[in-house]
């Protein structure tokens, strides 16, 4: 069988979103909108003002070619029988069939042409199709690395840290096309996604029985405190390496911090709760966060109301372990850290968003859910008053008893403070505790 001759291996490196442009408004802004620019109206997009890109009139008799068979890149079939073709104005409109579980946010601020190759994208992995042609001449060999990270935040089925590399053929019926290569766009991973939404289609089921009766807040919550009590966190060296970071969630029930995303996103989305997945590189975590060592991070922004919220399920996971000694279970003690709470809370800690997409995330200042899952919150450090309340609650709810305080500057709760609490409550006896940051959770048990 002839092979594809390749002049030029231009790219193969491991992607962790945010190696595109840094700088590139193109299209409007509208949320879950079609992406191509219909007329120049400007937008405003936080202090700046971007026009969109005119449409390029497609000549209709473009194709692009999407193997049917996977390879090892650089090594691809020679035959043209090997590869689907597709024509280019395919790709205007293209609706992936699992597009209700995406969230479309950061396709609205596309060009036509990264649109265009965006939707190729989504074709690719709908396909199990894991290299596409493309005419050279049209697309810059560019394009993909700057499209991926949008592709990979609007959709959960689309991995971070993605494997993705470019090569030029001579190949007589393909001359001049560039071949994009996407390492995780394979019929095996396609079956394995098949079967985590069949997974997540049975949590909904199992956690959200009557949904319609619930609020959005109210759903994300049982979401949230499923998906942190029921999936651990994996640190161990080489995980990641071909890694089906959904699969891994939903299924086997434990993954990193990109499964724990994908994982929430999709359960969200199939809630009916628009969710997109965010990252920071490997260089912009902040102190004692996971980035800092060069492994990044992704989490989720969701869309509340009107309002956009962040949430962190594997960062929450990995609190709910400090508790797994104390308190049994562990879904009922989610401390609802990083639940649904103001882009604040991770600035804090030094953290960033991906340079490729920062410019695009959504604003998400709203505090109005802060503490959300706290039993009681207090702005200042009142240990008196903390207890004497602590303890009219005590075994009246039959589970742990969450508390916030307002920090003192540079210290959180420490065991000093919280001995005071338990000597101004009744109920010592027996009650087990431990802190995180500035709360405490009380614990009646043996």
């Amino acid at each position: 069988m002839d092979r594809f001759k390749i002049l030029l291996l231009l790219a193969v490196f491991l992607l962790f979103t945010g190696c595109g442009s840094e700088n590139y408004f193109k299209t409007d802004g509208d949320v879950r909108g079609g992406g191509i620019a219909s007329d120049a109206t400007e937008v405003r997009k936080g202090e700046e003002y971007i026009r969109p890109a005119e449409p390029r009139e497609l000549s209709g008799d473009e194709y692009f070619y999407f193997s049917l068979t996977n390879h090892e890149f650089p090594e691809y079939s020679g035959s043209l029988a090997d590869y689907e073709p597709v024509p280019e104005e395919y790709f205007v409109d293209y609706i992936s069939p699992y597009d209700g579980y995406n969230s479309g946010y950061f396709k609205s601020f596309l060009s036509c042409d990264e649109l265009i190759i965006y939707n190729a994208v989504m074709y690719a992995y709908d396909s199990g199709s894991d290299a596409f042609c493309v005419p050279e001449e049209l697309y810059g060999r560019d394009i993909l690395a700057e499209v991926l990270p949008f592709a990979e935040c609007d959709s959960p089925l689309i991995e971070f840290n993605i494997m993705w590399g470019y090569a030029i053929n001579e190949y007589p019926e393909l001359y001049d096309m560039t071949v994009f290569k996407i390492n995780t766009a394979t019929k095996e991973k396609l079956e394995s996604r098949k079967t985590a939404i069949d997974k997540a289609s049975l949590i909904l089921d199992k956690i959200l029985p009557e949904p319609d009766g619930m609020d959005d807040i109210e759903k994300a919550w049982d979401i949230y405190k499923y998906l942190v009590g029921s999936v651990r966190y994996t640190g161990r060296a080489g995980y990641g390496d071909g890694a089906d970071y959904l699969y891994d969630a939903l299924v086997l029930g434990e993954t990193n911090c990109d499964g724990f995303s994908a994982g929430l996103a999709l359960l969200f989305n199939m809630a009916g709760i628009e969710t997109m997945g965010v990252y920071y590189d490997s260089d912009q975590g902040g102190e004692g966060d996971s980035g800092a060592d060069g492994v990044g991070h992704a989490w989720n922004i969701a869309k509340i109301g009107e309002e956009y919220y962040m949430f962190d399920a594997s960062n929450e996971r990995n609190l709910t372990d400090s508790l797994a000694e104390i308190v049994p279970g562990g879904t009922d003690t989610v401390i609802g850290a990083y639940f649904a709470v103001p882009f604040s809370v991770f600035a804090e800690k030094g953290r960033a968003v991906g340079r490729a997409i920062e410019r695009y995330v959504p604003d998400c200042t709203d505090r109005r859910y802060m503490d959300y899952a706290c039993d009681l919150v207090f702005d200042v450090m009142d240990p008196e008053y903390a207890g004497t309340v602590a303890d009219s609650l005590s075994g009246s709810n039959g589970g742990p008893i969450l508390m916030k305080f307002g920090a003192i500057p540079g210290e959180g709760v420490t065991d000093g403070f919280f001995r005071e609490v338990l000597d101004v409550s009744a109920g010592v006896a027996g009650i087990r505790y431990v802190t995180s940051g500035n709360y405490i959770i009380l614990w009646e048990g043996n």
